[in-house]
C-alpha cells in the first residue's frame, strides 16, 4: 500500500509555463531495538539515498548491509576529501590517436589515487566524490594538472596537444564552474582550445535549458565540448544536432562487440552520422590491432585505447611522446 502512496504524489504541475515533474523517493527502516529515534531516522534516509543512487524503484529498504556499506563510504569521504584538499590525487593521461596518420592529437586526464601502497580503483572513489559533492574540487585538481602537462609539452615541440577534463554528470549545470575554470585556465597561460571538458549523457537528466547554458559558457569561454561514452545512456541523435559538441567518443562496448554484425554496422552508423554533422568521431577502448585496423576502414577519426596506450603519469606520458616522434 505504501508504494500505491508514493506513486500517487508523483505529477507533473504548471510552473512559469512549463511543464514540470516531482517525484518523491521514500526509504523505510525498522526501528532500532533501543527506540532511538535519530539512528531510526538516519537509517531511513540511507535507505532513500540508496534507492536514489541506484536508480532501481522509488522505496528503499533499509538492512545491516546497508549500513555497513555506508560506514565505508563514509570513510573513503573523509579521506578522499582530504586527499582531494591537498592535492595528493594524481592525473594519468591517456593518449588520442588520430587513425589516418597515426599522430597524437590529445590525451585525457584520468584521477589516480594512491593510499599508502595501493592503489584505489577509480570505479570505487568516483561514484563517492560524486555523492559527497567532491567532484567540482577534483575536477579543478585535474584540470591543474592538466595546464601543467600542456605547459611541459608545449616547451617539448607539442604545442598543439589537447587535453581533456571529465566533468561531473551531476555537477556540469553549476554556473559558477565554467568561469572557475576559465581563470585557472588563463592563468598558466594556456590556450583554451587546447582544453576539453569531457560530459556523458548522464547530464542530460538535469534540467535541458541549464545544460544548454552551461555548455554555451564553456564553448564562449574558447574550451572544447567532447560528449563521452555515447551509446550507453538515454542516447538521442537531436542532441547531437541541438548541443554545441566538437567530439563525439564512441563507448568502448561498440568496439568491444564490433563482430557481430549489428554491432559492426551500428558502431559503423554513428561514425558516419558524427561525421556528417561536422563531429569528431574517436573510438574508446580499442584494445587489439584488428580492433584498430576494424576502425579505420569505417573512416573513423580517432582511437584511444590500451593497444594504443595506457595511462601514464606526466613524465612517462612526455617520455612516450618523445620516443614516438624519435
Amino acid at each position: 500500500w505504501f508504494a500505491t502512496v508514493v506513486d500517487g504524489l508523483v505529477e507533473e504541475v504548471d510552473y512559469g509555463g512549463q511543464r514540470v515533474r516531482f517525484d518523491l523517493l521514500a526509504g523505510i527502516a525498522e526501528r532500532p531495538a533501543d527506540g532511538d529515534a535519530s539512528a531510526w531516522l538516519s537509517m531511513a534516509d540511507l535507505a532513500m539515498y540508496a534507492v536514489r543512487r541506484q536508480r532501481t524503484g522509488r522505496i528503499g529498504l533499509y538492512s545491516a548491509a546497508l549500513g555497513a556499506a555506508a560506514q565505508s563510504r563514509h570513510v573513503i569521504a573523509t579521506r578522499l576529501r582530504h586527499a582531494i584538499e591537498a592535492g595528493r590525487l594524481e592525473a594519468w593521461f591517456q593518449p588520442l590517436v588520430r587513425l589516418h596518420d597515426n599522430a597524437v592529437v590529445g590525451v585525457e586526464a584520468l584521477a589516480r589515487w594512491r593510499v599508502d601502497d595501493a592503489w584505489v580503483p577509480p570505479s570505487e572513489f568516483i561514484p563517492v566524490a560524486e555523492e559527497e559533492g567532491l567532484m567540482p574540487a577534483l575536477t579543478l585538481l585535474m584540470l591543474d594538472q592538466a595546464c601543467e602537462l600542456l605547459q611541459a609539452a608545449s616547451a617539448a615541440g607539442w604545442a598543439d596537444l589537447v587535453c581533456s577534463v571529465n566533468v561531473s554528470a551531476l555537477h556540469v549545470t553549476d554556473p559558477r564552474l565554467p568561469d572557475a575554470w576559465s581563470a585557472r585556465v588563463a592563468a598558466c597561460g594556456i590556450d583554451p582550445q587546447r582544453i576539453a571538458f569531457e560530459v556523458t549523457e548522464d547530464a542530460f537528466e538535469s534540467r535541458p535549458e541549464w545544460i544548454a547554458a552551461t555548455f554555451q559558457a564553456i564553448r564562449s569561454r574558447g574550451f572544447q565540448l567532447w560528449l563521452d561514452d555515447f551509446g550507453t545512456g538515454h542516447s538521442s541523435l537531436a542532441r547531437l544536432r541541438d548541443y554545441p559538441f566538437d567530439v563525439l567518443k564512441v563507448d568502448r562496448s561498440f568496439v568491444r562487440s564490433r563482430t557481430e554484425p549489428k554491432a559492426a554496422g551500428l558502431l559503423e552508423g554513428i561514425v558516419r552520422f558524427g561525421q556528417r554533422i561536422g563531429l569528431t568521431v574517436t573510438a574508446e577502448g580499442v584494445e587489439t590491432a584488428d580492433d584498430l585496423e576494424a576502425l579505420k576502414a569505417m573512416g573513423c577519426d580517432r582511437a584511444q585505447g590500451f593497444h594504443l596506450a595506457r595511462p601514464m603519469p606526466a613524465g612517462d606520458l612526455l617520455a612516450w611522446l618523445d620516443a614516438r616522434r624519435g
